[in-house]
């Protein structure tokens, strides 16, 4: 036979010479790397292809880690439409090579055609699969002698596609991972400390994760190898760090630093894996990932105080950095967590309505065209694209309102479970190939098994705060403490009953009884109006958070707020007749503290600054608010605001509150203790008024000081701890 001048499989043909692949509608040009690749494949149809012959033939000479061979492989699939979960053209004999399983024809130079490969039918030797067909002239007689007999072609047509069939779903079953029906879980960290955020080498042989480690204090990266006991703490700093993200060599990872001033943005910055000096090439807010050609880095920022957070890439070789996607001012969304895909020619990233509303949308980056996946205005913890580029995968509340597992095609639909987890998740991470060949899912366990405890802060116990008065625990999340303005009684919030609900206890702890039975996720923030009579909470419901009001002894519950603003955090006016609260994107303004008249009336604007959790002063005069790492002071008569001094760059988060002239704040000590600091007003000093075990929800409230200052109710992770488990085989 001549040369070939092209290969015939199913609806395509390969031309040799021009390099292009035609599915008879269009034809496409293929790059160097990814022709010869699927050249090899197709030559030898039917027989396995050994992953070192491929490494040599389209790398000769030169050393190439299997990375870069399983990343062509995935776009010469790609350009097949091929999905490697339910493979056509390309088959993965695990730690081997490639199988092309298709029946090939060669069209030669001088037009003549024939089968040079068919269906493998058999296993033999170290190959695996030999073909029934190639250049036995034998077997070509044999053929022809049944396309003169017409009856006889049929059935042996017949037979022999039952037989593929056949063949084909034993193959699978044998060395196809994908189709495992038992994906097995295995704990990957079990060390001490919290465990966050998750990051797998492009290799698949290692895990970067953010920790506070067993020391528990602020958060660092960790790198952890997979089929080893290794583990290496990669930074060392008192300032948080977060978003690990490996570069395609495997030799460095990205991550963020938080920025202890006030307003100030996270460092990005670049490190090697095995440790050294760290390099600042950036700064934003948050999410970050490395692209795959290694050029650039995604992260979410924005460019002034009045825009919407949106995608920016920034070029590594010149520090430019070019906005993707986002909106002005105007706007009443905002982006977060972008995601390279495989060939990183787009970016799925979460696009939010509010704290509580989010959903997954895809950047086409030649385009700059955005589609919407998902429409379930849920809360989304973290998504990574699944190993074969053709879904997403992603934590979400959605449905159950317990975080699971969810995958969604690119081509939309349905969400799906992925099985093999066993509790509540709040990040994942994919590996491409996994060192044993197998895709890898690594997450970590949702956890929030907060305790109240109530502490007796006079006298010299002031000094050693040792000694707990009495604890509100269960094996649930029991927090957000608020002492009755009489100080006899505690509300908290606890999931005890399966559902978050409103919950009251006297306080020594005794005579706990739950007062909402909403049956439902997202209560909090709850504060007692000035008269004990009532109080004010948040409520996440018809996607939205919005405040209420209920009244104890009745039970009669209250709507304050309505759609279609995201509005929580309530705090009550010293008279009892007005609610201040924070609300995102109300009046095109991103995130600030409103006020609402309890017996109805219309939201008016109160701050200017960013203005989040809000306490008023004794006397009526003047709202204390938290912004970011700063308290301020807005002068209501006056409506002048004032940052308060001698207070800057403390991480408040939920975990603050005024009594009297006084602020109430917590400050994190190495070795997991809390330490609560009161801050006098008129002095401008600060003293400590306890010092416990224990470390602070980051997101949730959790500080409250009786009427008469000597007891103190705070809510604290006594055992902060999780695993991250790794799920081998899942589909």
């Amino acid at each position: 036979m001549n040369s070939p001048k092209e290969y015939k499989f199913g609806i395509f043909r390969l031309d040799v010479n021009n390099k292009t692949l035609s599915d008879g509608t269009r034809e496409t040009s293929i790059a160097g790397k990814r022709f010869e690749i699927l050249l090899l494949l197709v030559e030898k149809a039917g027989r396995v292809v050994r992953k070192e012959e491929i490494i040599e033939r389209v790398w000769p000479g030169q050393e190439v880690d299997e990375t870069n061979l399983t990343q062509q492989i995935f776009y010469v699939r790609r350009l097949l439409g091929d999905d490697p979960t339910n493979p056509s053209f390309i088959l993965t004999v695990p730690g081997v090579g490639y199988i092309f399983y298709q029946s090939v024809q060669v069209v030669s130079a001088n037009g003549s055609t024939d089968v040079v490969r068919m269906l493998p039918v058999k296993l033999e030797g170290d190959d695996a699969i030999q073909s029934v067909s190639g250049v036995d002239t034998r077997q070509r007689a044999f053929a022809n002698g049944l396309k003169r007999r017409h009856v006889l072609v049929i059935a042996w047509v017949a037979i022999f596609c039952l037989l593929s069939v056949g063949f084909a779903f034993w193959w699978r079953s044998t060395f196809d991972v994908r189709v495992s029906p038992d994906p097995t879980v295995e704990p990957l960290v079990t060390m001490r400390g919290l465990k966050v955020e998750l990051s797998f080498s492009r290799d698949g042989r290692q895990l970067a994760f953010t920790s506070e480690g067993e020391t528990v204090d602020s958060q660092n990266i960790f790198v952890k190898a997979i089929d080893s006991d290794h583990l290496i703490r990669l930074t060392r700093n008192s300032n948080n760090d977060h978003s690990p993200a490996w570069s395609p060599d495997n030799r460095r990872i990205a991550f963020l630093r938080e920025g202890k001033r006030a307003n100030r943005k996270n460092e990005l910055i670049v490190i090697p894996a095995v440790g050294g000096d760290e390099t600042v090439v950036g700064e934003g807010w948050l999410g970050l990932d490395w692209s795959p050609d290694g050029e650039h880095i995604a992260f979410c920022d924005s460019d002034n105080s009045n825009e919407s957070t949106g995608v920016y890439l920034i070029n590594l070789a010149n520090r430019e950095r070019r906005r993707v996607t986002g909106f002005n001012s105007q706007s009443d969304q905002y982006d977060s967590d972008p995601k390279f895909s495989l060939d990183g020619r787009s970016i799925a990233f979460v696009r939010w309505t509010s704290s509580y509303n989010g959903d997954i949308h895809l950047l086409e980056l030649a385009t700059g065209k955005v589609r919407r996946l998902t429409t379930d205005q849920s809360r989304v913890l973290s998504i990574q694209w699944s190993p074969s580029g053709y879904e997403i995968l992603y934590v979400s509340d959605r449905v159950t309102k317990n975080f699971r597992i969810w995958k969604i095609p690119l081509a939309g639909g349905q969400p799906q479970r992925v099985s093999g987890q066993l509790s509540e998740v709040s990040n994942i991470a994919v590996s491409p190939t996994g060192i044993d060949g197998q895709p890898s899912l690594a997450y970590t366990e949702y956890m929030s098994d907060t305790n109240i405890l109530i502490e007796d802060i006079s006298g010299n116990k002031a000094q050693s705060g040792q000694t707990t008065h009495c604890t509100i625990n269960s094996t649930q999340a029991d927090h957000s403490p608020q002492f009755s303005p009489d100080g006899t009684k505690i509300v908290f919030i606890s999931d005890r009953s399966g559902f978050e609900e409103l919950w009251l206890a006297d306080k020594d702890c005794s005579n706990i009884r739950q007062i909402t039975t909403l049956k439902e996720k997202g209560i909090g923030s709850p504060r007692w109006s000035p008269d004990g009579r009532s109080i004010a909470f948040d409520r996440y419901v018809e996607r939205q958070s919005e405040v209420f009001i209920i009244e104890i002894e009745s039970g009669r519950l209250q709507r304050l707020t309505d759609r279609p603003h995201s509005d929580f955090l309530p705090a009550w006016s010293q008279d009892g007749r007005e609610i201040f609260f924070c609300s995102e994107l109300r009046s095109n303004v991103a995130r600030e503290i409103w006020r609402v008249p309890v017996f109805g009336g219309q939201p008016t604007l109160v701050t200017r600054n960013k203005g989040f959790e809000s306490w008023a002063t004794d006397d009526g005069t003047a709202l204390l608010y938290s912004s970011y790492n700063t308290i301020y002071r807005l002068d209501l008569s006056r409506n002048f605001e004032q940052r308060i001094l001698n207070l800057e760059n403390v991480a408040f988060n939920r975990y603050w509150t005024l009594r009297g002239d006084g602020i109430y704040h917590l400050v994190r000590d190495l070795g997991g203790v809390s330490r609560v600091e009161r801050f006098d007003l008129k002095t401008r000093t600060s003293r400590t008024v306890l010092s416990v075990s224990g470390v602070p929800d980051r997101y949730l409230p959790g500080l409250s000081i009786s009427p008469d200052g000597r007891q103190i109710a705070i809510s604290l992770i006594i055992n902060p701890s999780n695993n991250i488990s790794l799920i081998k085989g899942w589909n």
